[in-house]
């Protein structure tokens, strides 16, 4: 006779584990959907395939995570020991791949250093205006980050690039740029020309503030690195803009990673308790690590897997974007590394 569900505190806890693994795995889908969508331009500037790889892995796994969750459903319902000692072994393997495709994407964060820098400057000097793919990737990163060039200040970076010859050739006598002091030498593209800012939905427009005043100024930048402001032109190097914006997937993946390690303690923790306490102590259990999230206490005695425990020691907790986690997960992470 199956008992009312109020009555079975093992198939709540596991209703409940398996509703935020739910939530975990749409989060993980939207999560590498989005940044898929929103970085394929920045992939191309950086010409690294590890951040888009990574992200193709948080969708895989996010709707493997969804599916187990559902499954997981049906074993507590069923109440099959069988089915709950597998649930939980392939769960907690999900997870740890899971980990895997995160860290690929957290390296990513680390390796924009030197050498995407320079990366940079050579596509924007040898390809930009050259190849349409560039072209279209560099004009949407400098449009939507509102940054121009590299570095910050940084527009003679176009001086004698592809782009600079190839716009200011001379028309009347050819193989000749234009002086430099011409009124019609353009300095910066467009794209990195400051737009109005529609001022309800706080987007930009494709309206430019003063475009000739951005590409052909000759008293200030972008002619010179210093001199009378120039507010039609972004001052902002993208380097800089481009590594803040990979930092937002950074934290998202730092919430991802400490949700992920806290639900796989639960299981952990519920095991335990079955084989030693009996099933009165498991929703206790689980309400004690509700409390440990949300109030941002430590519970000594629970402690990750090691398995877990060994992929985030092997790391530093800022490779998981742990300064951005609530104090309780962060204190979890910094005990399990003493």
């Amino acid at each position: 006779m199956i008992l009312p569900l109020l009555e079975r505190p093992i198939t709540l806890g596991i209703f409940f584990i398996n509703g935020l693994f739910i939530l975990f795995g749409v989060a993980l889908i939207a999560l590498g959907t989005f940044g898929i969508i929103d970085s394929a331009n920045e992939s191309e500037l950086t010409g690294s395939a590890l951040y888009t790889s990574g992200l193709y892995m948080l969708i895989f796994f996010g709707l493997i995570i969804l599916f187990l969750a559902v499954g997981g459903n049906v074993a507590a319902e069923k109440e099959n020991r069988c089915l709950l000692v597998t649930y939980c072994v392939v769960i907690c393997i999900t997870i740890f791949f899971l980990f895997i495709s995160g860290t690929m994407v957290l390296a990513f964060k680390d390796s924009l250093g030197q050498g995407a820098k320079q990366l940079m400057v050579s596509s924007l000097r040898n390809q930009y205006g050259r190849y349409k793919i560039i072209t279209d990737a560099w004009n949407a990163t400098q449009s939507r980050l509102r940054c121009c060039g590299v570095e910050d200040l940084g527009w003679q970076v176009y001086n004698d690039s592809w782009w600079d010859v190839f716009v200011n050739t001379d028309i009347y006598e050819r193989n000749t740029k234009l002086s430099r002091s011409s009124p019609f030498y353009k300095f910066v593209p467009a794209s990195c020309c400051v737009t109005v800012i529609d001022g309800i939905t706080g987007w930009s427009t494709n309206r430019y503030l003063d475009l000739h005043r951005c590409m052909t100024w000759q008293y200030g930048p972008p002619s010179f690195p210093s001199g009378p402001h120039n507010d039609a032109i972004y001052y902002a190097g993208c380097f800089n803009r481009l590594r803040d914006y990979v930092n937002q997937y950074g934290k998202a993946m730092g919430y991802c990673a400490g949700l992920g390690r806290h639900a796989t303690s639960w299981i952990e923790v519920a095991k335990k308790n079955q084989t030693h306490k009996g099933r009165s102590n498991i929703c206790k259990c689980y309400l004690l690590n509700i409390l440990v999230t949300a109030c941002g206490r430590t519970c000594e005695s629970y402690k990750i897997n090691s398995l877990l425990g060994f992929l985030t020691t092997s790391m530093p907790l800022n490779a998981f974007g742990i300064n951005t986690l609530p104090a309780g997960v962060q204190k979890l992470f910094q005990s399990n590394e003493k």
